[in-house]
């Protein structure tokens, strides 16, 4: 298996796993993506710029949309998430 495969096997691992846990946090969906935020936020700045952020011919207008969209579609899973019974959040 080559390096890419390996990080999409990890991806869907924890992007399966993720919600399970943090349904049985008991915290509310607004809550929930507070601190999915901050502690995204703290991994990835100190990695990105130890990597290097390249901007270069970006188009700032769509990155920004993915963004307003991820962020409502985030809204609503966690929201719904956070309402879900333990037995039906897989």
């Amino acid at each position: 298996m080559n390096e890419l495969t390996l990080k999409m096997i990890a991806a869907g691992l924890l992007f399966g796993t993720w919600p399970l846990i943090m349904n049985r946090s008991g915290l509310t969906g607004m809550t929930s993506l507070v601190v999915i935020s901050v502690v995204v936020l703290l991994f990835v700045v100190p990695i990105a710029f130890s990597i290097g952020v390249v901007t270069t011919g970006a188009n700032w207008w769509l990155a920004i949309l993915s963004g307003c969209l991820a962020t409502l579609g985030m809204l609503a899973f966690t929201s719904s998430l956070a309402k879900a019974p333990t037995g039906s959040v897989g």
